[in-house]
């Protein structure tokens, strides 16, 4: 298996530009409404898609919010689950079979949540929340349409500032104590174009690593539950790709951090150092900062925390 930051390590962060013609729509409604019922919108994390958030969603929508997850392209219904990754899985294709989404970039991405969020802000205020790798394509958004949104909350995500990608965060000394440094990845990613996890490995030592780093808070079969929505790769353009902020754009975005005090995964000394840029970007616009004991993925198996909390922003 291979190291996530080993893989980091070995040179592959050119990063590519984002593709032109996102379009800005920024002008399109002024400054975002702050008044009526808001909508949150969510982007998933790494290899993710809206149905590990569902449970978060059903609690606000229970709660009276509209919320919604934009599945990036290539994602949830549009996955495709290569023959290698099901019964009998097939090692040897599973080291080597080129990506299906190795093509699909950052800015694919943050087009279609672009267009999500410019429908939301026709019904009112727009809440964006990212989680994780979702944190890349919500600060572009943010760079495209800031007049469209009122704020972004970022839980336990990426927020690059100073550094301008995923990947280089992810090198930092801050992310040292990352859980995911150990071997998990199961194919090298420049050679597939993706990272790529076998969330469905049966393998005890393994799924205990991955409790370890994503679910410490929850059960081997709450683990086994959650990552069943996950797919095997995600493309290595989401940790590639330019995903810095602006300060003139995104910076004008109210803004919220929740720190996830127990995450294995993204270590808080990482999520304290991109709040501390950020702050220092934009010091009369910083961030609200919050506090949770959750795990990386703890929201899916306790969401009523950050639901409440997420209800309380409004």
């Amino acid at each position: 298996m291979t190291s996530r930051r080993g893989f980091l390590r070995g040179g592959a962060l050119t990063a590519a530009g984002l593709a032109a013609g996102i379009g800005t729509a920024s002008g399109q409604g002024s400054a975002a409404s702050r008044r009526g019922t808001p909508t949150f919108v969510f982007i998933p994390g790494s290899h993710g898609s809206g149905t590990y958030l569902a449970p978060l969603t059903a609690e606000l929508t229970i709660r009276g919010h509209r919320a919604f997850t934009v599945d990036p392209p290539g994602h949830g219904a549009e996955a495709v689950i290569p023959s290698w990754y099901c019964a009998p899985q097939d090692a040897a294709a599973m080291a080597s079979a080129p990506s299906p989404i190795a093509h699909i970039t950052l800015a694919d991405a943050v087009n279609r949540a672009v267009r999500a969020v410019v429908r939301a802000a026709a019904n009112g205020p727009v809440i964006l929340v990212a989680h994780s790798l979702g944190g890349a394509t919500a600060g572009m958004v943010g760079n495209a349409v800031p007049a469209l949104i009122s704020r972004i909350v970022y839980v336990s995500a990426y927020c690059p500032v100073t550094l301008g990608t995923v990947a280089e965060y992810s090198l930092a000394p801050e992310n040292s104590g990352s859980a995911l440094n150990d071997p998990s990845l199961i194919a090298a990613p420049t050679t597939v174009g993706a990272l790529r996890v076998n969330w469905r490995s049966g393998e005890p030592v393994f799924l205990e690593k991955l409790r370890s780093a994503y679910l410490q808070d929850g059960t081997i079969d709450q683990l086994r539950s959650m990552v069943s929505g996950l797919q095997p790769d995600e493309t290595l353009r989401f940790s590639t790709d330019t995903a810095r902020v602006d300060g003139h754009s995104w910076g004008r975005i109210r803004r919220t951090y929740v720190r996830a005090t127990e995450d294995r995964a993204m270590p808080t000394a990482l999520q304290d150092r991109m709040i501390r840029e950020a702050d220092a970007l934009t010091p009369r616009n910083r961030f609200d900062v919050h506090s949770l004991p959750l795990s990386h993925l703890g929201l899916t198996i306790d969401p009523a925390p950050l639901a409440t909390l997420l209800a309380s922003l409004t």
